[in-house]
C-alpha cells in the first residue's frame, strides 16, 4: 500500500501542477491527500478504494497530457475499464471523465475520440462478465 500511495501523490501532484500551473498548490494538495485524518487511517489499511483511486487518476493524467491525441484518450480509456473492474464505485467518475474527453479533444475529432472512449471502456469492463459466462461463474 506504501507504493500504491507513493504514485497517486505522484499522479495527483502531475495533475495539480498540470491544471493549476502551480507547484505550490500541487505540494498543496499532496500535503492534504497525505496527512488528512481520514487519508492517514484509510490509507494505509489494503482496500480497493486506495487502487481504483490510482487507477482514476491515471486515467485523469492521460486525458490532460493527451495533447489532442487520441492514444492518450483509448490508454486512459482502459485505465479507466481497470479501476471499474477493480471496484464498482469509480463507475461514478464517468460522466466527468467522458467531459474532459470532450473538452480536451479536438474539435474535430471530439465526437469520434468521446466514442471511441466510451467504446473501449465498455468493451474492456464488458470482458469480465463474457469470462465469468464462459468459465460457468456468471450465476
Amino acid at each position: 500500500m506504501f507504493i500504491t500511495h507513493l504514485v497517486s501523490t505522484v499522479l495527483l501532484y502531475t495533475l495539480t501542477k498540470k491544471i493549476t500551473r502551480s507547484k505550490v498548490a500541487a505540494a498543496i494538495a499532496v500535503l492534504f491527500f497525505s496527512i488528512s485524518p481520514l487519508a492517514v487511517y484509510f490509507q494505509r489499511r489494503m482496500l480497493l478504494d486506495n487502487l481504483m483511486i490510482l487507477w482514476v487518476l491515471l486515467s485523469l493524467n492521460l486525458i490532460y497530457y493527451a495533447k489532442q491525441r487520441l492514444w492518450y484518450f483509448m490508454a486512459s480509456a482502459v485505465v479507466f475499464a481497470f479501476a471499474v473492474l477493480t471496484k464498482e464505485n469509480a463507475i461514478f467518475f464517468l460522466p466527468v471523465l467522458v467531459l474532459l474527453v470532450g473538452v480536451h479533444s479536438h474539435r474535430q475529432q471530439r465526437g469520434f475520440a468521446v466514442l471511441t472512449w466510451m467504446a473501449i471502456t465498455v468493451m474492456v469492463i464488458g470482458a469480465y462478465p463474457i469470462y465469468a459466462l464462459l468459465k460457468g461463474e456468471l450465476f
